[in-house]
């Protein structure tokens, strides 16, 4: 042996190689996270159609770090989510999780892409070539043998230890059978609502990670839709709602960016930094500074989740708030301890992580002068489609067609402001209003009523040509409608009298009270014989677009048990474009509050007002028509938001509706001027006391109930025939035989 070894002294030595072979493969794997991992062994191929090729680099786009590794199945939480925009990179978190699986962490896993050709796509553009192009992971890949047994197929990867199955969210045979433990969901957005009569295709998918119990991943994100409809929102809201931010390159304040805070002037795009102490601009030059910076802790996630309430309701006076939009520089430590990533964050309230607001601002592969151009030519495009595409395409956000639902939020936060330029004052008429409505919502448990007043839009002449509105009252009768003492609550309610500075004590114009939903037929009792209480009912969407904003509909027949005691005019209410004039009034309220002017068609509440009362009134989105629902959705419709509910929104409507059966469909300088002559308060003579003052050591007398005269009108809706003896007194005197 030693004359071989001096002939070849390079020879291994046996037991060497042996003992080392057998070290190596005992030595348990480094552990990787997926950022990690994905820059040493993952490598980009030119067949993806990617701009950028060869080996990965994180540090390209740094905001996919976080997002990359919490996707690992190493890492202890149970489901991650993105909402971004196109091409910013969030296929490539779940491709990347996907890869340091099969690689470090072998089981079964899933995708579910949206149709068919999705499928195809993703197989063919994304997951096949990026594996032939890394080794590390398409070596482990078995390969499509026809016949063989263990070999892979076109849409399931084997590979040692698990498979990976391509699946069609449109079909129930593909979510159905295996076990799953990591589940991919791709652009679960245009996923349809309903697979094989099973339900949501997401929730399908999710009973396959049952096996798996707390070992499952879910991983899932895509663009978003429209707003009330739009699954990836609703599962960003309900973990952490991360969002990235990056420091300001003048003061440091640390602020996202977002698409209000864009300018565009002498052909530069810029933001505008919203420090209190800065106020400079923030050019494309410094995007790759800002995005280093934060990547190196100078900025990055935060969680911005809105505490909620036990029914599922935004707590806006939660002491666990989310951070502002900019945190002013010496700021940053405090909200990281708060809600920064992982063990940092003091209150993230056991959430799972999900992020959001990456759009192509932060993306290093968009220019900001692309953005603005995109942005000219959907606002230029005669394609209504084309602001849609942008929105959702490039500020990854999801699009409210028509009318933007007003901010809940904004509204609560300067009701105070808005009520005192309006001059609303809680159970007062202000200076402007001129006529006074109600409006009655009946639920199952409860009467709930909202007192509407409404006068012109300014000053005459040219106020005559608008109108502006304000909630002065509203209250809740805890009597179920089925106890007759409710009714006689309401009955109270309806006499009641208002008066203002300028008003003298008048009684409502019109009652609507809601038909259409609880005890219908006790609702037509009470409204016959009272001649300006009318019953209201929703038209159906079907109808809305003829139906504006109120119009007579068939007479219905009252009933006391069996007996019919007569009938009551109904009135189909235009619900779908008064909740479009509300929306467009509570925004005219913002922006009057901003410009400090009371503007026209402006919706106002009372400065007492509370948070669920905003809430309740923004409490429904509009959905565009939509083809590609089953079944097809061919027209817009008003979608509540989930876990909010809708009554003052609904009086609102109705006392909108009333106040049009009441004024003339155009009032004139001369209409409006005959009502307030009517209706204005007689100033006291020089040197006499008012007459309330010739009582005014006595108890008050009761306010008159008797209704002002209406102003003459030259269109409204006829009501029913004015009877002195209510149907019920009717009734009972017919019972008594008298």
């Amino acid at each position: 042996m030693s004359a071989l070894r001096s002939q070849f002294p390079g020879l291994a030595v046996g037991w060497a190689v042996m003992f080392s072979a057998v070290a190596a493969n005992a030595t348990p794997p480094v552990e990787q996270t997926v950022s990690v991992w994905s820059d040493e062994y993952r490598y980009i191929s030119p067949e993806s159609g990617a701009r950028i090729t060869g080996r990965w680099k994180t540090s390209v786009a740094p905001y996919m770090r976080r997002p990359m590794d919490v996707s690992g199945v190493d890492h202890p939480c149970g489901s991650v989510w993105l909402r971004w925009s196109a091409k910013t990179g969030k296929t490539q978190v779940f491709l990347n999780s996907a890869m340091h699986c099969i690689d470090t962490a072998p089981r079964s896993a899933m995708v579910v892409c949206a149709s068919d050709q999705k499928q195809k796509d993703f197989e063919k553009e994304v997951f096949s070539p990026n594996i032939r192009a890394s080794p590390k992971v398409g070596l482990k890949i078995m390969a499509v043998k026809a016949g063989a047994e263990n070999s892979s197929t076109k849409y399931h990867k084997r590979f040692r230890g698990g498979f990976l199955k391509i699946a069609n969210a449109g079909s129930e045979a593909q979510l159905q059978q295996s076990d799953i433990g990591l589940l991919i969901f791709e652009e679960p957005s245009s996923y349809p609502r309903d697979v094989g009569g099973r339900g949501s295709p997401i929730r399908q998918a999710r009973t396959r990670t049952l096996a798996w119990g707390d070992d499952a991943k879910e991983l899932g994100g895509g663009t978003p839709k429209f707003v009330g409809d739009c699954p990836v929102t609703v599962e960003i809201e309900r973990r952490t709602h991360e969002k990235y931010y990056v420091p300001c390159p003048h003061c440091n304040a640390k602020q996202l960016l977002l698409w209000e805070n864009m300018q565009f002037e002498g052909g530069r795009p810029f933001f505008i930094c919203q420090s209190n102490s800065c106020g400079q601009s923030i050019g494309h030059e410094h995007k790759r500074w800002m995005l280093d910076q934060a990547d190196a802790g100078n900025g990055g996630w935060l969680a911005c989740f809105q505490h909620q309430r036990s029914d599922g309701t935004p707590d806006l006076e939660h002491p666990n708030i989310p951070p502002p939009p900019c945190i002013e520089h010496g700021a940053w430590e405090y909200w990281l301890g708060r809600r920064g990533p992982d063990c940092q964050g003091a209150l993230l309230e056991g959430r799972d992580p999900s992020f959001d607001g990456i759009w192509q601002a932060y993306s290093p592969f968009t220019t900001w002068s692309r953005i603005f151009v995109e942005f000219d030519e959907a606002m230029k495009s005669d394609d209504p489609e084309a602001l849609v595409t942008f929105w959702q395409q490039v500020l990854g956000l999801p699009f409210e067609a028509a009318y933007d639902r007003p901010a809940t939020a904004r509204l609560y936060e300067k009701r105070a402001e808005a009520a005192a330029i309006a001059m609303v004052e809680r159970g007062r008429i202000p200076p402007w209003a001129w006529t006074v409505f109600l409006g009655v919502d009946l639920q199952g448990d409860r009467i709930e009523w909202a007192v509407w007043v409404v006068g012109p839009s300014g000053p005459l002449p040219e106020g005559a040509k608008g109108r502006r509105y304000a909630r002065i009252d509203s209250g809740i009768i805890p009597i179920p409608p089925i106890d007759p003492r409710a009714w006689s609550e309401l009955a109270d309610i309806t006499k009641r009298t208002y008066e203002g500075d300028a008003c003298r004590p008048i009684g409502f114009d019109r009652v609507g009270v809601d038909t259409g939903g609880h005890h219908t037929n006790r609702a037509y009792v009470f409204c016959m014989g009272r001649p300006n209480v009318m019953a209201l009912k929703g038209a159906s969407e079907k109808e809305q677009k003829q139906v504006f904003p109120i119009e007579a509909g068939t007479r219905r027949k009252a009933k006391v048990g069996r007996r019919v005691v007569g009938e009551v005019q109904l009135y189909l209410v235009g619900t779908h474009n008064i909740k479009k004039e509300i929306y467009f009034g509570l925004a005219q309220t913002l922006a009057g509050v901003e410009l400090g002017e009371h503007l026209s068609g402006s919706v106002t509440l009372e400065g007492t007002a509370s948070e669920l009362d905003f809430q309740q009134m923004t409490a429904e989105v509009l959905l565009p028509p939509d083809p590609s629902k089953k079944p097809p959705r061919k027209y817009e419709i008003w979608e509540p938001v989930k876990g909010v509910r809708n009554e003052q929104l609904d009086m609102a409507v109705y006392c909108h509706a009333i106040a049009w059966s009441f004024l003339p469909d155009v009032m004139t300088e001369e209409d409006w001027k005959r009502l307030i002559a009517d209706r204005r308060r007689e100033p006291s003579r020089e040197g006499q006391l008012p007459l309330e003052g010739l009582w005014s050591a006595a108890p008050a007398l009761p306010p008159t109930n008797t209704p002002a005269a209406a102003p003459e009108r030259r269109s409204a809706p006829a009501g029913d025939p004015v009877d002195n003896v209510h149907p019920l007194l009717k009734l009972a005197r017919d019972m008594r035989g008298t």
